[in-house]
């Protein structure tokens, strides 16, 4: 998979990734890098254990990574459940923590398809 279809399968804005980033490299660059970050797993325990404080910090860290790598779908889902977590609503922040994580596995498959010479 080349970077353009990377973004038009989870939703994001290549365009936006570049501008921030400085060119097509440092994207693919950081795209990987991202797919071996830990936050979404710290999210995920944080989660399971109901930390509200310790989900927040993880939320709000992924929001900024993936608007930063232009993942526009995945920072609109982890944006909403930010706000919840910030306002101390683990009952929201329940409900909407699905549609993040399956945003994050949609973009982590997605990088793993990048190809490795594109």
């Amino acid at each position: 998979m080349n970077l353009e279809k990377l973004y038009q399968e989870t939703g994001g804005d290549m365009a936006d990734a570049v501008r921030r980033l400085g060119s097509i490299a440092a994207v693919e660059r950081f795209l990987r890098m991202f797919a071996g970050d830990d936050t979404f797993a710290m999210l995920q325990a944080a989660m399971s254990a109901g930390d509200v404080q310790r989900a927040f910090r993880a939320a709000h860290t992924l929001k900024g990574l993936a608007a930063n790598l232009g993942l526009t779908h995945l920072w609109q889902t982890s944006s909403a459940l930010t706000e919840a977590l910030r306002g101390g609503d683990m009952q929201r922040a329940s409900a909407l923590y699905p549609e993040t994580a399956a945003a994050y596995r949609q973009a982590c498959a997605a990088i793993g398809e990048l190809d490795t010479d594109a």
